[in-house]
Order: C-alpha cells, then sequence, then structure tokens
C-alpha cells in the first residue's frame, strides 16, 4: 500500500518540534489532530510497541545472533514516524469516507481483509485471543515474510481504500481500446520471456495469476482427496524421515566422511547401506499398507462423482482436506502443467490429469503422495496466446485498475497536503 508523499514531508518537517521541551501525559494525551481528529499518545505508543516486537522478532528469525536495540532512539524515532504516517492517513480515510458517504468497515469486512493473514498465522501459532503473545507475534512474521501474506495495517487500509476508491475515482479512469491493444500485446510478450519453466507457470496459474501466454498444454482439474488413514501417515512420516537421515550418513560415508570426521570404514557403510535398503522396503510395505486401507473409500468417491452426484458433496462425504492445497476448496481449479509434477501430489497425479481429454471427464482413484486422487478435467489451455476476445476483459480491468489506483492515490496525497494537522510539540522529547 502506498504511504502518501505529502504525508511524509509533512511529518518530516514536523519531526524536531517532537523533541523540544518535555512535559508529563498519559496515553489520553492528543499528540497529532487531523481536522480535528485526535490521535492518542495511547495509539502511536501501541503501535510502535508492536511494530518493534515484529521487527526485533523478525531479526531474531532473519538474522538470528545479531544486535538489535529495541530501546536504540534512532529507531524507535524511524519506527514512530511510520506508525504516525499510518494513523494519520487512516484519520484521512475516515473523514473522507464519511464526507462520501461511505459506511466504515464493519467487523466482518475487517475480518475478510485479514483472511489471508490469518489463514497463514494461525496454523503457524497465532493465537486471536492473545495476539500480543510471543507466539502470535512469530506466527505474524512468518506468515508476513515467509507466505508473503498482508501485514495487518496494510490489509484493513487496503480494504478501506477498496469501499472509497471508486466513489471517489467515478467517472475519471479512461481506458481506449488502443489501450487494452497495447496492454494486451505487451502482456503476451511478458509472459513468454516469464514463464519458459513449466514449474513458474503452474505457480503463477496456482496462484490466482491471470497468464495470456502458455509455453506448453495446461489441464485445469477439480480435485478431491482421500488421505491415508491418519496412523499410516504417521508411520510413513517416521519412516521417511529415518530414510532421509540415514541417506544423508550413507552419502558422507561415500564421500570419505564429513569435514573435521575420519572416512567410515567399509564395514560401517555396508551396514548403513543394507539398513537404508531395508528402511526403503519397509516404507514400500507400509505405502502398500495405507493404500490398501483407503482403496474402497477412494473406489466409492470415485463411482459417485461419475454417477452425477454433486462434487463437492462427495468431497464432503469421502474426501480430506489437502494441507498442500493453498486455498483449497471442492471447486477450485488447480493447473497440471505439461511437464511439471504438481507439488504435493506426485508425478503420477500429473499425468493423470494430462491424460484427461474431454471435459468433466472423471478419472478413477490415483494414488499421490499423502492418499488417493479423484480428478475432474474442467478446462485445457493450449500452448501459445490467450486470444484477444478471452483475454481482452482481464486485460482492460488490470489496466482500469492500474489507472483507478495512480488517481486515487494522488487524492490522498492532495487530501493530506489539504489537511489541518496539528502536533503537539512537546510530548517525546
Amino acid at each position: 500500500m502506498k504511504r502518501g508523499i505529502a504525508l511524509t514531508l509533512i511529518l518530516i518537517l514536523c519531526a524536531a518540534a517532537l523533541c523540544a521541551c518535555g512535559r508529563q501525559v498519559d496515553d489520553g494525551t492528543a499528540v497529532i489532530t487531523v481536522n480535528g481528529d485526535p490521535i492518542t499518545k495511547g495509539e502511536i505508543d501501541e503501535g510502535v510497541r508492536r511494530s518493534l516486537r515484529w521487527l526485533q522478532t523478525y531479526r531474531s528469525v532473519t538474522a538470528p545472533g545479531e544486535p538489535f536495540d529495541a530501546d536504540d532512539p534512532a529507531i524507535v524515532s524511524a519506527v514512530r514516524e511510520n506508525v504516525m504516517q499510518d494513523l494519520v492517513r487512516e484519520r484521512v480515510i475516515a473523514q473522507k469516507m464519511k464526507e462520501y458517504g461511505v459506511p466504515p468497515l464493519t467487523d466482518a469486512e475487517r475480518e475478510a481483509a485479514l483472511s489471508p493473514l490469518m489463514q497463514y498465522a494461525i496454523p503457524l501459532g497465532y493465537d486471536p485471543e492473545d495476539p500480543a503473545s510471543e507466539d502470535s507475534i512469530l506466527a505474524l512474521v512468518c506468515a508476513e515474510t515467509e507466505f508473503g501474506a498482508p501485514d495487518e495495517t496494510a490489509a484493513i487500509a487496503d480494504a478501506a481504500d477498496a469501499k472509497l476508491m471508486p466513489v471517489v475515482t467515478e467517472g475519471l479512469v479512461t481506458v481506449t481500446e488502443e489501450d487494452v491493444t497495447a496492454g494486451y500485446n505487451a502482456w503476451v510478450r511478458e509472459d513468454q520471456d516469464t514463464f519458459t519453466d513449466p514449474a513458474l507457470l503452474a505457480d503463477a496459474l496456482n496462484a490466482g495469476e491471470t497468464v495470456l501466454c502458455y509455453p506448453v498444454r495446461v489441464h485445469r482439474v477439480n480435485v478431491i482427496f482421500v488421505p491415508f488413514m491418519s496412523e499410516d501417515q504417521s508411520l510413513l512420516s517416521e519412516c521417511g524421515s529415518e530414510i532421509e537421515e540415514l541417506s544423508f550418513e550413507v552419502l558422507q560415508a561415500d564421500e570419505g566422511g564429513s569435514e573435521g570426521s575420519p572416512p567410515s570404514d567399509d564395514r560401517q557403510a555396508e551396514a548403513k547401506r543394507a539398513r537404508l535398503a531395508a528402511l526403503q522396503s519397509r516404507r514400500e510395505r507400509l505405502l502398500a499398507d495405507a493404500y490398501a486401507a483407503i482403496r474402497a473409500e477412494a473406489v466409492q468417491a470415485a463411482s459417485d462423482a461419475a454417477g452425477g452426484t454433486d462434487w463437492a458433496t462427495v468431497a464432503a462425504t469421502h474426501g480430506g482436506d489437502p494441507w498442500f492445497l493453498e486455498g483449497w476448496s471442492a471447486g477450485k481449479e488447480y493447473a497440471m502443467v505439461e511437464g511439471c509434477e504438481a507439488p504435493g501430489m506426485g508425478a503420477t497425479v500429473s499425468d493423470a490429469a494430462m491424460s484427461l481429454t474431454e471435459i468433466g471427464e472423471i478419472s478413477g482413484p490415483v494414488p499421490g503422495e499423502y492418499g488417493y486422487f479423484i480428478l475432474r478435467l474442467s478446462g485445457v489451455d493450449e500452448p501459445g496466446p490467450v486470444p484477444y476476445e478471452t483475454a481482452r476483459g482481464p486485460v482492460y480491468a488490470a489496466l482500469y485498475s492500474e489507472r483507478q489506483r495512480e488517481i486515487y492515490d494522488a487524492m490522498v496525497d492532495r487530501w493530506i497536503l489539504e489537511a489541518d494537522i496539528v502536533m503537539d510539540d512537546h510530548v517525546y522529547d
């Protein structure tokens, strides 16, 4: 989310005034007023505390062992300035929503805005009942840095912008047919250069991106997943971990030992290789048992789907939640890209998806990495550019959105410049 240039200039010009002459204040003291609307010291300090804790946790994750002084005046001052920028912008947007008759965000809208973040943060240990806990802060850091989820402040601000922007920019955005044609041609050229690797194409499509040029064939499928029994999955996971650990030891033995340690003798190496072979055989037996335990369930699911039972009903009755499929739902289309193994499913599932030929065709149970998959072909994209007639709508929408955002951001900058912003120059000396 863009932070207004105008607001940055205002706060930089006022920053020196914040260190003038101290006095006793409390959390209810107004530090800034925006068109008469106060922003209190308590709001600012709470934002600073949360931001510093986030930064401290972030550094502990990304640069463990490196010192980070959350009490460093320069760091605190920089964080405070960012927090004040966010709060001033928030007040200006809230005032403009009222002026234009746009209702403020409801609790449901706030929850929806935060759902992409919570989708990742909650499984990582975020506790909605205790958002300030160390585990919750760590979960937020991991969700934002590892999975690219939006932070809380940006998510809420973007939701408010999404309500106000269409109202204040109505009639101001122009996109011509010539613009769409030029945008389409540029988009196709960019995709031709970008998606030379089928794996990149699969990632983009399954993340919901619009692609206008396919280097290879893409089959879009709906998925029902019948998972292994939990006890079978546990045994497989334990065996897999042992195999991974022992494989590394065998590799080290074959290469003459790790750095700083003596090479293994032939008897030790041979014993490890024999143990590894035994574990691999055991895993094959466990895998066969795991498939056998759910085979009847998977066959019934495929039969019900082929017999015309509603797909979502079959998924709910016989299927499980494939945690490895992002944004899972029984109705979602997953892109299977020619020459690319589907993550979490396995090459067998990918091959089965590419072998489907008729729209609506349903596979039998296909063995995957964690159970059986039943697939239904819902669409096919042939190699080459998407036809202009098909792509025109998405291209127009993208150009419209881009230009609308530019106009809106310029408006917000102007609103902030024109706002009556008064800062108390005696609070943070």
